[in-house]
C-alpha cells in the first residue's frame, strides 16, 4: 500500500460522516481491520455526506482479495452474496442491512459492457478507473479522507466530470453516458460539465450495446429525481433518447405534473411520472409499444396499462360516478385517474377546482358490500351460477343506490329473484 498521507484531505468544520458509521458497518470494518486489510467507505456515500444530501446506500472498498474476504466473512457467521466476485464485489447482508465490498482493483479490458480486472492495493489506481471525480473520494474506518484524484474540488463546485478523458471513460462502458445525466439530475448540479457532455453525445450511439434491463435501471432513478426536466430536456435535445427509442417529447406534461406534485406534497411515483411523460395514451397497444423497450416487469407493465382510459376525469362528474370510480377502480387509482384529468386540462385556471376535488376523493369512505353468496344461501338460494349472477345483480343495485342499502335491505331485494331457486 503506497502512503496514504499525501492523498489525506482536512474535513471541513462543518461535515461529519458519524451517520455512516453504523453498527454493522463498524463491524464489517472492524473484521476487516483485525485481519490485517485496510478498507474504506467510497463513492456516493462520502460524496453524498460533503453535499449535504441524504445517503441511503454505503458501498465499502477494501484491498483484501474477494475470496480471502469470504471465508473471513464466513468465520464470523456473517451472510454474504457473490453478487460480482469476478470484478471482486462481494455484497454483505448483516442485520438485515446490506453493503457492496469492493476489492480495490484496476480494469485491465473493456468492451463497453464489462471488465476483466487485476485486483492490487493502491486506491489512486483505484480511482482512476472510477467513473465520475466526485465518486473517487476514501473515507477510511478511522475517519480520515483521501482524495487521490483531486476531486474535492468539483464538490465544491457541484460539478460532475469524468476521471481522465471522458471519450475513453464512456468507450469503456456506455451506461456511464445515462449514469452522467442522472447523477446530474439527483445531485441537482445547475452547472453541466461541456466536455463530459460533449463526450456522450458524441458517443451516444454506444448505448444501442447496453441491455434494455440496464437502461431501464437508470432511466427510472432519473424519473425518480426530484426534478428531471432539466436533464430530460438536454437529452431530448442532444438525441439521446431518440437513440434509446424513448418517446419523451411531452415534457409540458410531466413539467405540469411536477408542480401538482409539489403542491399536494405527493410522494414521488415513479411510474405515474412515466406515463405522464408519455403524453395522453387511448389504448393499451400503443402504451405497450411505447414501454416496450424498457422491458418493464409485469407488475409495472399492469399499472401502467391501468392508467390508460377512454374518458379522463372531469370537473363536472357527479357524485355518484365518483364514488363508482373510487369503488371500482380502487382509492389510489382513482386519485391517479384524476391527476390524469388535471394535468391533461390545459385550464390553469381550473387548479383550485382539481385541488378541492382530489382532496374530496381522499376524504369519500365507500362501504364494503353488505353481504356475500353464503347470505343468500342462508335464505334458501343454491349454489351455482345463477347465485352469482344474483349477488352481482344485487351489488349494481347497491351501488346505484348510493352504496347506502343496508345488508337487510339487499336481502329483502333478494326475495325478486328468489322464485327461479
Amino acid at each position: 500500500m503506497n502512503n496514504l498521507n499525501k492523498y489525506e484531505i482536512e474535513i471541513p468544520s462543518n461535515i461529519s460522516f458519524d451517520s455512516l458509521y453504523d453498527i454493522e458497518l463498524v463491524k464489517i470494518m472492524n473484521i476487516i481491520t483485525v485481519a490485517g486489510y485496510k478498507v474504506w467507505i467510497v463513492g456516493g456515500a462520502v460524496r453524498n455526506v460533503l453535499l449535504g444530501i441524504s445517503v441511503k446506500d454505503v458501498d465499502v472498498a477494501t484491498d483484501i482479495k474477494p475470496d480471502i474476504l469470504g471465508k473471513i466473512l464466513s468465520e464470523h457467521n456473517i451472510k454474504f452474496v457473490p453478487t460480482g466476485i469476478e470484478h471482486g464485489t462481494i455484497t454483505v447482508i448483516l442485520n438485515n442491512k446490506i453493503f457492496e465490498v469492493t476489492t480495490l482493483r484496476k480494469d485491465l479490458l473493456t468492451d463497453g459492457r464489462r471488465a476483466k480486472v487485476s485486483f492490487l492495493d493502491d486506491i489512486y489506481i483505484d480511482a482512476k478507473r472510477r467513473d465520475f471525480t466526485i465518486n473517487a473520494l476514501y473515507l477510511s474506518s478511522e475517519g480520515r479522507l483521501y482524495d487521490p484524484l483531486n476531486s474535492y474540488k468539483h464538490i465544491l463546485e457541484k460539478k460532475l466530470c469524468f476521471i481522465g478523458n471522458p471519450e475513453n471513460r464512456i468507450k469503456e462502458d456506455a451506461l456511464r453516458i445515462l449514469r452522467f445525466f442522472r447523477i446530474n439530475s439527483q445531485l441537482e448540479f445547475r452547472i453541466i460539465e461541456q466536455e463530459s457532455l460533449n463526450a456522450c453525445v458524441k458517443n451516444k450511439d454506444l448505448l444501442n450495446k447496453l441491455s434494455s434491463e440496464r437502461i431501464q435501471k437508470e432511466i427510472i432513478f432519473l424519473l425518480n429525481t426530484n426534478n428531471p426536466i432539466t436533464i430530460l430536456r438536454i437529452m431530448i435535445r442532444n438525441g439521446i433518447c431518440n437513440v434509446l427509442d424513448l418517446d419523451f417529447t411531452n415534457l409540458n406534461y410531466l413539467s405540469r405534473f411536477l408542480d401538482i406534485e409539489k403542491e399536494l406534497e405527493l410522494n414521488i411515483n415513479t411510474f405515474f411520472r412515466l406515463y405522464v411523460l408519455l403524453g395522453k395514451t387511448e389504448d393499451k397497444k400503443s402504451l405497450s409499444e411505447k414501454v416496450k423497450v424498457l422491458k418493464l416487469s409485469n407488475d409495472k407493465k399492469k399499472y401502467l396499462l391501468s392508467l390508460v382510459q377512454g374518458k379522463l376525469f372531469s370537473l363536472d362528474i357527479n357524485n355518484l360516478d365518483l364514488k363508482k370510480i373510487i369503488y371500482n377502480r380502487g382509492k389510489g387509482l382513482a386519485l391517479d385517474t384524476l391527476l390524469l384529468g388535471w394535468i391533461f386540462d390545459n385550464k390553469k385556471t381550473n387548479n383550485l377546482l382539481w385541488k378541492d376535488l382530489y382532496f374530496k376523493v381522499c376524504r369519500i369512505i365507500i362501504p364494503d358490500f353488505p353481504i356475500h353468496g353464503s347470505d343468500l344461501i342462508e335464505v334458501g338460494f343454491l349454489p351455482g351460477k345463477y347465485l352469482g349472477e344474483v349477488l352481482s345483480n344485487l351489488e349494481n343495485y347497491w351501488i346505484n343506490k348510493n352504496f347506502e342499502p343496508t345488508k337487510d335491505n339487499l336481502l329483502k331485494e333478494a326475495t325478486k329473484y328468489s322464485k327461479a331457486t
